[in-house]
Order: structure tokens, then C-alpha cells, then sequence
């Protein structure tokens, strides 16, 4: 009877980076420019980065997200009518307490929600959400107040994902059949 060593049965060991203890000040910040961005395009770029997955040592259960400062917040566009039609809801947690508001009165009133929200709904749902949130900081104006806190906070271009339809393509259409 031959007997099987105990190292061919066993699964193989995944391997798994170290990830280091870096202080607060070590950790890499970036900055982007909400300026006509489209929302929810823009918004999985900073949760991407937030939850860490733009990084090799990236593991789901470890904290390891960037901080990212957005500015120009106010300035971000919806696709379609949904300045109108895009309703955000929240409940008091009295009878009759659901509220609504549209998505233009809620950038007349907190341009900055619009990021968060969308933002914070990519997230994963557990208790690091709350830690990556806290790395992520909104403004309105064209200027952060990070520029001495951060190490060298380098403004990101993020590309243009307005779909551009060729109304005269250039293979024309499906030759007709014979």
C-alpha cells in the first residue's frame, strides 16, 4: 500500500503581502477635479481608491485606501433629466417621516452630498466604510487645505467618459443580401 506524503494532500497556501503599519502622515493622498465629470463614473474611481484596490497588497479585510480630496464638487454633471427625476430619500424613523429631494435641490443646498452619496452606496457594507469615508474630503472651491498636510498631493486627470455616438460610421451598413 504506498502512502501519500502529508505536503501533496494539503492545498496550496495563498500568498499574501505584508501589509505595512504606515503611519498617518505616510499615506498617499490624491486629488481630483470634479469639474464636469459625470457622477457615478467619477464616483467608482474614489471608491476604488478608497477601499484600496488600485494596490497590490490589496485584501478586503485590512484598511488600506488612499485619502483622496475632491474638489470642485459642486460642479459635476448628471447624464439625462435625472437633475429632476433622481430623488434621494431619508426616514426619519417617525410614521410619515420619509422625505424626498431631488437631486437639484440637493446640490443647491450640499453640492458635496451628491459625491458621498454616491460614493459611500460603492462602498462595502461593513465597519471599515466608515474608516474609508473619513479619507475622503469634499470641496466646492478650486483649493483644498491639505496642501501642508499631505505628501505631495498630486492632482489626478481622470479621462472624459462622455460616449460620443459617430453618426456616419465609417463600415456603413450590412450590405444587403443577394
Amino acid at each position: 500500500m504506498l502512502r501519500r506524503s502529508s505536503a501533496l494532500l494539503s492545498p496550496p497556501q495563498t500568498f499574501l503581502r505584508e501589509v505595512s503599519n504606515i503611519g498617518q502622515d505616510q499615506i498617499p493622498w490624491h486629488v481630483y477635479d470634479g469639474k464636469g465629470q459625470v457622477l457615478g463614473r467619477f464616483a467608482t474611481h474614489i471608491a476604488r481608491v478608497l477601499m484600496g484596490k488600485h494596490k497590490p497588497t490589496y485584501r478586503p479585510n485590512v484598511l488600506c485606501s488612499d485619502h483622496v480630496v475632491v474638489i470642485n464638487c459642486d460642479k459635476i454633471t448628471l447624464t439625462g433629466r435625472k437633475w429632476d427625476q433622481k430623488i434621494y430619500y431619508r426616514y426619519s424613523g417617525y410614521p410619515g417621516g420619509l422625505k424626498e429631494t431631488t437631486a437639484k435641490t440637493l446640490r443647491e443646498r450640499h453640492p458635496d452630498m451628491l459625491i458621498k452619496e454616491a460614493v459611500r452606496r460603492m462602498l462595502p457594507k461593513n465597519n471599515l466604510a466608515t474608516y474609508m469615508l473619513k479619507r475622503l474630503h469634499l470641496h466646492t472651491e478650486a483649493q483644498h487645505p491639505y496642501k501642508d498636510v499631505a505628501q505631495l498631493p498630486e492632482l489626478i486627470e481622470t479621462a472624459d467618459y462622455s460616449v460620443v455616438f459617430d453618426t456616419n460610421p465609417s463600415w456603413g451598413p450590412a450590405p444587403a443580401a443577394k
